[in-house]
């Protein structure tokens, strides 16, 4: 399935404009109902090694992005009003190389996957979920 036609499924499963409003949990949660799936709660990896190993288990886990703005860097950066940043993000693999974990991350505000340090997501507010068949 194209990512398109993803997003296209997801506006009449859930009857929502999800390509200009994006996905709450709760909405991520009801999609992937719809698909047979579910998801854990997001949850901040208690360290490195935790998430390496969801990444390793799941293939890939679901992660967001939850930090805090100043006022003028929300209504400026975001067009919003809630100081409140929280996005949406995959990450797919884990890679050690010169003695460093790095981690792959898509993200639908860049054009092309980001690969970013432990700290780096810590930093971002990193929290994250897996995926699961439904019961």
């Amino acid at each position: 399935m194209t990512y398109p036609r993803f997003l296209e499924t997801a506006e009449k499963l859930l009857d929502r404009p999800v390509r200009r409003e994006g996905l709450s949990e709760s909405g991520e949660s009801r999609l992937l109902e719809h698909l047979g799936w579910q998801r854990s709660y997001n949850r901040t990896p208690r360290n490195v090694r935790e998430l390496v190993e969801a990444i390793r288990s799941y293939d890939g886990v679901l992660g967001s992005y939850d930090f805090p703005m100043s006022r003028w860097k929300a209504f400026f950066g975001i067009g919003s009003l809630d100081t409140r940043f929280a996005h949406g993000v995959a990450v797919t693999a884990a890679v050690h190389e010169h003695g460093r974990w790095w981690f792959v991350v898509l993200d639908s505000g860049h054009p092309y996957p980001r690969v970013l340090t432990y700290g780096e997501l810590l930093t971002l507010g990193l929290k994250i979920a897996v995926v699961t068949p439904a019961r």
